[in-house]
């Protein structure tokens, strides 16, 4: 596959003023959509998306909810192209069309704080307009609305199976086009996380930091980036947005960095220690990285994902990446062409919070990280 049209951007550009993925991209998606379809005996798919789950809609449409608050149903079907119903206001369609895949209908009603319900009646509207209640329809995603809108949803089709398990088993099934858009995405993230945290020399703020980060992943056509950071000689295990704290000597510094491009999320996190760690301190590394691989590892050996694990000093967070940060599967088994990611935060009163995280692809050969190399998770530097 050509995937010439997967580069880095010009500086002042947007994503958005580029075709995403090629036609024949979505026709392969349709494709299995469509195999998914048959296997269920169902006609179509009434899919609901919002901030949370952008994933679902904009499969097959790249169609991208333009603000946090709104949201969007997809029908699908497996021989016309997706129509979508969506809160966005009327002078954001442009900014979507520039991406969307072909043939996508796109209908606007108007933006609104509480608007999914709207959506749903809009949906119910629009479907007995066009004679398509009476075909046998499945759900994906419907119990993220909320109860008003399932009821206006519910009371066209009263019987609406839930697909969203079977819907997400298909996305998580991710194709050569896909795997390298996660894998330019993780290249970034790493980048972003392993700048950052060379520039945390004493003296320079979190704020100044993440602002120089952002701007320089805005440069590379980065749509959206997500930094979270932790600084200090004590135990602050919760990571926070920069602020204005000033990195001082002696400090244990890390962070965790989320990027979208090309509509897909990759993930890095580190820590460093700005001096050089005595033994005890160089121990609790060692012994962090070891916990690190060893989860890792298990993951490998079972094919197997867990989710969320508590530590006894801090905690282990694994779930599946894509066009969102927590995309399914979050615990179940792995899958050939899935990629997931894994963080684990360790908590020490002595000598601060160290972070370690990542984005990786399974195929069956074992569980790759993705993004290139990099360098040592922990580090230090006088």
């Amino acid at each position: 596959m050509d995937f010439s049209y997967l580069t880095v951007l010009p500086r002042g550009r947007q994503i958005w003023d580029y075709v995403v993925f090629p036609e024949e991209e979505f026709e392969a998606r349709g494709a299995r959509v469509a195999e998914l379809l048959e296997a269920l005996g169902l006609d179509g798919l009434v899919v609901y998306s919002d901030a949370l789950s952008r994933r679902y809609v904009s499969y097959l449409t790249n169609y991208c909810n333009s603000v946090s608050w709104s949201c969007s149903i997809c029908l699908l079907t497996g021989s016309e192209p997706p129509r979508v119903i969506s809160s966005m206001a009327p002078r954001d369609i442009t900014y979507n069309q520039k991406s969307l895949a072909p043939g996508v209908e796109l209908n606007a009603i108007g933006l609104g704080m509480l608007s999914n319900h709207a959506v749903a009646r809009k949906t119910v509207d629009y479907m007995r307009e066009h004679g398509l209640l009476e075909k046998r329809w499945g759900g994906v995603n419907i119990g993220a609305l909320n109860e008003e809108g399932r009821r206006a949803l519910y009371d066209g089709l009263p019987r609406l199976p839930d697909c969203t398990d079977a819907f997400d088993r298909v996305l998580s099934r991710k194709d050569p086009a896909e795997l390298f858009a996660i894998s330019q995405a993780a290249a970034l993230a790493q980048k972003a996380a392993t700048d950052y945290l060379r520039m945390a020399v004493p003296g320079s703020s979190e704020r100044e930091i993440a602002a120089r980060i952002d701007r320089q992943m805005r440069a590379f056509g980065v749509d959206h980036i997500a930094i979270l950071v932790s600084a200090g000689k004590d135990s602050r295990l919760c990571l926070h947005q920069p602020q204005d704290y000033i990195i001082e000597a002696g400090d244990t510094v890390s962070v965790h960095v989320d990027v979208l491009y090309l509509h897909y999320n990759g993930l890095y996190g580190g820590t460093m220690y700005r001096g050089v760690p005595d033994e005890g301190r160089a121990a609790f590394y060692r012994g962090a990285e070891e916990v690190f691989q060893g989860a890792l590892g298990k993951m490998d050996r079972d094919r197997r994902l867990d989710g969320g694990n508590s530590l006894e000093d801090g905690y282990m967070l694994a779930c599946g990446i894509g066009a969102d940060t927590r995309e399914a599967p979050v615990q179940g088994a792995l899958e050939t062409g899935s990629t997931v990611t894994l963080t684990m935060c360790r908590r020490s009163a002595q000598y601060g919070d160290v972070l370690m995280a990542g984005t990786y692809a399974v195929d069956d050969t074992g569980i790759h990280v993705m993004g290139g190399p990099g360098v040592d998770r922990i580090f230090h530097k006088a």
